[in-house]
């Protein structure tokens, strides 16, 4: 009974030993391949952000802050893929030790180190949920927010002379020359209401954006004022006093309540198979990433590398294949993406069933 007791022990002490070595291994591999992949697409982003600022499309100093929204949708793309390389990094690395043929020979199979992964999997598909339906789908709106040209004192600040700026209720602004910017020099604006529409030449005017009403001042110019009837009436002026309605709106602040009260315009069906696609995909690549890195210890660990990028880029392209057949038919519209995860699902019960398969005969 003793020795009985004695085994028992040593077998659990030495499973705990393979759970922790194999779960910090994925970790560890996971966490340096999103480090890497992250530091890659932010970088990638912030050298585009900069050129579009250089030709003066957009504000330079939003550009971290456009960033820093993006990072949430970036991260959670990039999560299913980290895990899936650090799947196949750690079990190839097994396989071309020679690590995990005395595991094998203990009489277990792949199916004992998927259940060895199953607590991390559900950390990592609960986080990614989290993410795609929360977090991330704000974050990415409020930073195109701030990239469009979404408010007046944007536009003013892009101006160039002699080119047209369309404004707000249906008028135009054209300018000679600018002193900064809300200050311009020989100046065209054109205004149309309901009832008469004006056209304002002066030497100099000035804009004073506020929250719903946008001031202007125009100095020593002309006014044409034009009637339904068509009739003109021209006043000179010293000083002239306007506003307009601010129709711009402007970007919407980061706050805890956006984000964490979703609602999307788009079309709910094809946003919810899109954002429920993340966490599963993690789910299905990561258990298939331990069956596809079985290599032998000639060929070496990143032989299975390639071939592993490939099933994620057939993964992923066949899911946006997907999501636009669902917005032009109306068959796949019903499907969802659900079939595409029900491919790979289908591959990975292929190959469960032949690793169990492959354990019975040897028994």
């Amino acid at each position: 009974m003793n020795i009985v007791m004695h085994h028992t022990c040593l077998s659990m002490y030495k499973k705990n030993i393979l759970y922790s070595y194999f779960n910090f291994d994925v970790l560890k591999n996971t966490l340096s391949i999103l480090g890497i992949f992250l530091v890659l697409v932010v970088g990638s982003r912030l050298i585009g952000y900069f050129e579009e600022a250089s030709m003066g499309n957009i504000d330079p100093n939003i550009i971290i802050k456009v960033l820093v929204l993006r990072l949430p949708d970036f991260i959670n793309l990039l999560i299913p893929l980290s895990l899936f390389l650090g799947v196949i990094l750690s079990v190839s690395r097994l396989y071309a030790d020679k690590e995990i043929f005395g595991f094998l020979a203990s009489g277990h199979s792949s199916i004992k180190l998927i259940k060895f992964l199953i607590p991390q999997l559900f950390i990592l598909f609960f986080l990614t949920a989290c993410i795609s339906f929360f977090i991330a789908p704000y974050s990415k709106e409020l930073s195109e927010s701030y990239l469009s040209k979404n408010t007046f004192e944007d536009e003013l600040k892009n101006i160039k002379p002699n080119e047209l700026m369309i404004i707000p209720q249906n008028g135009f602004l054209k300018i000679k020359d600018k002193s900064n910017n809300f200050s311009f020099q020989d100046a065209i604006l054109f205004i149309e209401n309901n009832k008469q529409s004006q056209l304002i030449q002066g030497d100099a005017i000035n804009f004073d954006e506020g929250n719903e009403r946008i001031q202007i001042q125009v100095i020593d110019g002309v006014l044409f004022s034009i009637a339904e009837d068509g009739g003109v009436i021209t006043s000179k002026f010293k000083n002239l006093n306007t506003n307009i309605k601010n129709s711009y709106e402007k970007p919407a602040v980061l706050t805890l309540q956006k984000i964490y009260d979703f609602e999307n315009n788009k079309d709910k069906n094809i946003s919810f198979n899109w954002n429920i696609s993340i966490p599963i995909s993690l789910l299905i690549l990561s258990l298939l990433g331990v069956f596809i890195s079985k290599v032998s210890p000639r060929k070496g660990r990143f032989s299975v590398i390639l071939p592993g990028i490939l099933v994620y880029i057939l993964y992923l392209s066949l899911l946006i294949f997907a999501r636009e057949l669902m917005l032009t038919n109306e068959v796949f519209y019903m499907l969802g993406l659900w079939w595409v995860h029900g491919i790979f699902l289908f591959i990975l019960l292929i190959y469960s069933w032949n690793d169990l398969g492959l354990k019975s005969l040897k028994r």
